[in-house]
C-alpha cells in the first residue's frame, strides 16, 4: 500500500470501531475542549440512549464494566461543567444528557418515574415578580412537576 495513502486514511479503521452515535457524541465532547475518553463516551451514551433522567445507580448499571463509581461521578461533574449533562435534584440526584436541548423542565410520574420535557420556564420573570427583597440576583432555578403519567393513572384508577 502506498504509505501516503495509508497515512492519509489511518483514521478510517479507527472510525469503523464506533457507531455514528458514538462519533457524534465524541464530536460534542471534543467541541467543549475536553478530551474524548472511553468513560466520558460511555456515560454520555448511556444518558442519551435512556431518553429520561437517570440516577447514579442506573448510570453505573448501563455503563460498561471497568469504570469505578468515583470515576463515573468525576465524569458526570466534568460533563455538567461543560453543559453536556444536567443534574436535577428531586429527592434524589438525577442526570440527563443535554445535547442540543434548550433550557427546559420536567413532568415526572411519581409511580413509574416516566419523565417528559416541559416547555415552561420562570427565568424571564423579574425579581419583583418573584417577591424577593433580599436577593440582588438570581443565578439559577429548578422547576419540576410531579403527577401520574397516563399509563399509571389508568392502573391506579
Amino acid at each position: 500500500m502506498n504509505p501516503a495513502y495509508a497515512n492519509q486514511h489511518k483514521g478510517d479503521k479507527l472510525l469503523e470501531r464506533f457507531s455514528a452515535e458514538e462519533i457524534s457524541l465524541g464530536v460534542a465532547i471534543n467541541a467543549t475542549g475536553k478530551r474524548v475518553t472511553p468513560v466520558r463516551l460511555d456515560v454520555l451514551k448511556a444518558l442519551v440512549q435512556a431518553k429520561r433522567l437517570l440516577s447514579i445507580k442506573e448510570i453505573v448499571e448501563k455503563v460498561a464494566d471497568g469504570h469505578d463509581l468515583s470515576t463515573i461521578y468525576r465524569t458526570l461533574e466534568t460533563l455538567i461543567s461543560v453543559g453536556l449533562v444536567t443534574k436535577t435534584e428531586m429527592g434524589k440526584t438525577l442526570y440527563e444528557a443535554n445535547i442540543g436541548k434548550p433550557h427546559h423542565h420536567h413532568a415526572i410520574c411519581t409511580s413509574c418515574g416516566y419523565t417528559e420535557d416541559v416547555d415552561v420556564c420562570i427565568s424571564n420573570l423579574s425579581l419583583k415578580n418573584l417577591g424577593t427583597r433580599r436577593f440582588s440576583a438570581i443565578n439559577g432555578h429548578n422547576l419540576e412537576f410531579f403527577g401520574l403519567c397516563k399509563k399509571c393513572a389508568i392502573i391506579t384508577a
